[in-house]
């Protein structure tokens, strides 16, 4: 995981902790059943429509909450590198991806 995304993470988890009791450990639970899918089986997910082309990136819509984990797949290593509000700019994590080779 890129370290922006587990800045994102933590601070989606803080903010929904905040708001309301309990949040914070759901989203975390969430998020985490999110990474063992896409450890799994992530072509099952749909492909980012702001991807450059030579770079196969992906992402999963976490259930019950407005934010996407944004993974790139290399070979048998997925890198997370966005855990993006559905509010923000899309395509804001593009810098993040490597280099496609």
């Amino acid at each position: 995981m890129s370290p922006a995304a587990a800045a994102e993470v933590r601070e989606a988890r803080r903010r929904l902790a905040v708001a309301r009791t309990g949040y914070g450990r759901r989203f975390n639970e969430a998020f985490n059943t999110a990474l063992r899918r896409l450890d799994e089986t992530p072509r099952l997910f749909p492909p980012a429509d702001e991807a450059p082309e030579g770079l196969e990136v992906r992402y999963v819509h976490l259930k019950r909450y407005s934010y996407q984990v944004i993974f790139v797949v290399l070979g048998e290593l997925k890198l997370i590198v966005a855990v993006a509000h559905d509010s923000q700019e899309p395509g804001y994590w593009l810098e993040r991806l490597p280099p496609a080779s």
